[in-house]
């Protein structure tokens, strides 16, 4: 389910009472109906022990079934992070090729999904790792078998940013719009979570994410892309957001 279904079916008001419970349990139809905590957690599970782990093996004729769990728990763990093939291969033992593979079937099997930087100047950005987010939240969590209040967690900016960034896909998707999707960070550190643009970086909206203090637009940004909007989202206003979406249309 995308944020805008759940505004149109429980309201706004409903939806900004509970988006801490989506953060942590995902959005799938049967996840968000469900009720009691363990329950969805159970469900969670039985997704990702049946679906993630025996129907992928399945269909994807995984033969080293350890080495691609060890993978996904790996990708859970470093969202939002750069992920470097050939790091994650020598931590698991098998080559850069298996991993290529592997992430390659968990986006056909949409899992997971790739971000490539923003690159346009070559001296100041990077351009080569990628960054790897879970379409669900829920499934990430399931995965590194954490399901605590976010508040006490030293992941929910990670958690948070992964949400947002798929509610985009979602949004964008539904929309029909043939935009480019990427992160963006300088060869010093300075980054931005998400920027969708057109081909020709006419027009460039750039995203960053916060568990709750809102963050300005990095200068080294503005000045490489001063034809850009920025927007600071947050777990108060991450539903507003996509409200206003919406109604601009």
């Amino acid at each position: 389910l995308s944020l805008k279904e759940l505004v149109d079916t429980y309201t706004k008001m409903n939806v900004e009472k509970k988006i801490e419970e989506y953060l942590i349990f995902g959005m799938y139809p049967q996840i968000v109906s469900g009720d009691g905590r363990q329950k969805k957690i159970q469900l969670l599970k039985d997704l990702t022990t049946d679906y993630l782990f025996k129907d992928i093996f399945i269909f994807g004729d995984i033969r080293n079934s350890f080495a691609f769990e060890k993978l996904v728990k790996l990708l859970a763990l470093r969202v939002g992070s750069e992920i470097s093939y050939s790091e994650l291969a020598k931590e698991i033992g098998i080559s850069r090729g298996t991993v290529y593979g592997y992430i390659t079937l968990l986006e056909q099997a949409f899992i997971i999904f790739r971000l490539n930087p923003l690159y346009t100047n070559k001296a100041k950005e990077i351009n080569k790792n990628h960054k790897i987010y879970f379409y669900d939240v829920g499934i990430r969590n399931a995965l590194i078998g954490n399901f605590d209040s976010l508040e006490e967690r030293i992941d929910k900016g990670a958690v948070l940013e992964n949400f947002f960034i798929a509610e985009k896909i979602k949004e964008r998707a539904y929309a029909n719009r043939y935009t480019e999707i990427h992160f963006w960070r300088t060869r010093s550190g300075t980054e931005i979570d998400f920027i969708e643009c057109n081909p020709t970086y006419t027009e460039i909206k750039a995203y960053e994410c916060k568990w709750k203090d809102k963050s300005s637009v990095p200068i080294s940004f503005k000045t490489l892309y001063p034809q850009a909007s920025f927007t600071s989202v947050t777990k108060e206003n991450i539903v507003e957001e996509f409200i206003k979406i919406e109604s601009s249309k």
